[in-house]
């Protein structure tokens, strides 16, 4: 995990949770990255799946969990693989 890393404080965050799912929504995501996600994470489903593009997956599939559900400009539902 390197501090370098625009997501740096989510992966911090996954990596610290203990239970097997989550529920974040947008502004408690925000809370955490300390800045406003692209108008891309409101709009597009395809921004919360893992891609080269969409770097934000990183935090969480690096530390065993995976997207399970998005409410487009609510909330994202994780769980623990």
């Amino acid at each position: 995990m390197s501090r370098e890393y625009k997501y740096y404080e989510l992966e911090k965050f996954f990596s610290q949770q203990k239970g097997s799912s989550l529920h974040l929504s947008f502004d408690e995501i925000e809370s955490i990255v300390g800045f406003e996600l692209p108008k891309s994470a409101y709009e597009y489903s395809a921004y919360w799946h893992p891609s080269e593009t969409h770097t934000i997956c990183k935090s969480w599939t690096d530390n065993g969990y995976k997207m399970i559900h998005v409410e487009l400009g609510n909330y994202v539902e994780f769980e623990k693989e």
